[in-house]
């Protein structure tokens, strides 16, 4: 079993706990959503990442997030789409919540008026669709899997890659591509260089990690 892969289970314990709207541990998943402030947190075991609606810096309207990583938080302010934080709650109850603070911030920007807010509000609209249509998918269930699949299964990370087409130009197992797609391992962020886990990853990519941990695609929201 890889390091990352041990990490994760340390992280994980026995399983993960989905709790809804309040943090009942350290080890449980929630979230937190002040629509008077726009502020989405969500609490994910030893994970924590806050979303923010509102103007970005540099200009712009929409979704922003800081993600709690272990060498600091990591603020992204770019194509982050209203689908990732809908996605990440999706699971725990939150998602029309997060839809629902979207498109309240895309009518008020319509009614502003002006080229740019109407712009702005469209981008909103389309974002929540492409949530709706499942178009990002959360990668923690995925994760549980895998380490099920692992612990429970006796099978190796390269059987998962195997299943999943995760290979590398040679036919080979790709290990860390699938660890860094379902946000077992960190990766280098291209435009700010820090290391970081992904929480959400396409529909496509996300029903490769399904059929690599042997899941039944409906139980898995795809």
């Amino acid at each position: 079993m890889s390091q990352a892969l041990l990490e994760e289970r340390e992280r994980y314990g026995a399983q993960s706990t989905a709790t809804g709207t309040s943090v009942a541990g350290k080890e449980a998943c929630g979230y937190e959503l002040d629509t008077e402030r726009g502020v989405l947190a969500v609490h994910d075991r030893d994970q924590e990442t806050t979303y923010t609606l509102g103007p970005k810096p540099g200009g712009g309207y929409g979704w922003i997030a800081a993600y709690g990583e272990p060498q600091g938080t990591v603020l992204q302010t770019w194509k982050l789409s209203a689908a990732e934080p809908m996605a990440v709650v999706r699971e725990l109850g939150g998602e029309d919540e997060v839809a629902g603070l979207t498109l309240a911030a895309a009518d008020r920007l319509s009614a502003a008026g002006g080229y740019g807010g109407r712009r702005a509000a469209g981008r909103l609209r389309g974002e929540v669709a492409a949530g709706r249509n499942l178009e990002v998918m959360a990668v923690r269930p995925v994760q549980a899997a895998v380490l099920r699949c692992l612990i429970e299964d006796g099978l190796s990370v390269s059987d998962l890659c195997r299943r999943g087409g995760f290979l590398n130009r040679f036919g080979d197992p790709d290990v860390s591509w699938l660890e860094r797609r379902a946000g077992l391992k960190p990766e280098v962020c291209g435009r700010t260089g820090r290391r970081l886990r992904r929480r959400v990853v396409g529909y496509e990519i996300y029903a490769r990690l399904v059929e690599a941990v042997g899941g039944d695609p409906i139980d898995f929201g795809v």
